[in-house]
């Protein structure tokens, strides 16, 4: 059963989402972010654990202790591990908000002001769905920052997002939608759960990008898209892009623009007798002639 503290605030105007896994050194620095947000509407935080074997329990318990006279702070810890989309699938119908952020556990936002500025946009500008911003992308190992990824700031479409992710999870906040009616088919079957998303959302309305760092992303070891090998990551950009085809027929052409991009980077690496390569690029080689031939 869900752990639930309420203080006597109205409904609250923006529900955010945490799934965790096994996240016990960095889930406390995860909820901190959040609860440290300074807004003049009231926010809620829901916890999904998605079973985790280790301490995460313990500590978001007693974070929960320590806030629970000024935060609304749901949280379960699955008894069985549900997966990345049927935790999240959980976590959204337990929201009661008109817009729905997310962080994971493994991330953690470092502007106080975050959610504020992004309600007040969403709130300004009726025509955008979803509001994004600039993130620090850190390698845990080495404390290293690593480049962008060549985001586009201001406005966003939707041939932006099925030619290439641009939004960064921990960052984004959006309208609620009915996920019933309103999600692409076969969302379950994408091996991410932002991008279609993003790209489910965008059906609907416009993007936005803002410049200013409001989160830091962790790139380590045991993460959902950042710890994949070269094998796991070939496989998951065509799977997906195929799926997307399928979606948006007419759309083809800006969908496996970027992911012709990819492929091509595999095979130079390969023609380089670079051993990894070789083996993503025979491990993979079904997948590459189905979506060849998308």
């Amino acid at each position: 059963m869900p752990i639930e503290f309420f203080n006597k605030m109205k409904q609250p105007k923006v529900s955010v989402i945490m799934m965790t896994y096994q996240h016990e050194t960095s889930i406390r620095k995860a909820v901190e972010g959040v609860l440290m947000q300074k807004t003049n509407f009231p926010f809620e935080l829901i916890i999904a654990d998605d079973a985790s074997p280790d301490d995460t329990h313990k500590i978001v318990n007693q974070i929960i202790k320590e806030n629970n006279a000024t935060h609304i702070i749901k949280y379960t810890k699955h008894r069985l591990n549900k997966g990345m989309h049927q935790n999240f699938f959980w976590a959204y119908k337990q929201t009661q908000a008109k817009y729905i952020a997310l962080c994971e556990g493994d991330d953690y936002w470092t502007d106080e002001n975050k959610l504020q500025k992004q309600v007040d946009f969403l709130e300004q500008h009726p025509e955008y769905i979803l509001c994004a911003t600039d993130v620090t992308r850190v390698e845990t190992a080495t404390g290293q920052i690593q480049p962008s990824l060549n985001k586009i700031f201001g406005d966003i479409t939707l041939d932006d997002i099925l030619y290439r992710n641009q939004i960064t999870t921990c960052t984004a906040l959006f309208k609620k939608i009915d996920f019933d009616t309103q999600l692409i088919p076969n969302f379950d079957r994408f091996t991410v759960g932002d991008w279609p998303l993003w790209c489910s959302l965008l059906r609907y309305g416009k993007a936005y990008n803002m410049k200013e760092i409001t989160a830091q992303y962790n790139i380590h070891q045991g993460g959902m898209v950042s710890g994949r090998s070269l094998t796991n990551t070939l496989y998951s950009k065509l799977h997906d892009r195929i799926l997307l085809c399928n979606t948006f027929p007419d759309k083809k052409n800006i969908i496996k623009k970027h992911g012709n991009r990819i492929l091509l980077h595999y095979i130079k690496n390969a023609l380089l007798l670079k051993k990894t390569y070789i083996n993503s690029l025979w491990q993979q080689k079904s997948l590459i002639l189905k979506y060849i031939s998308k």
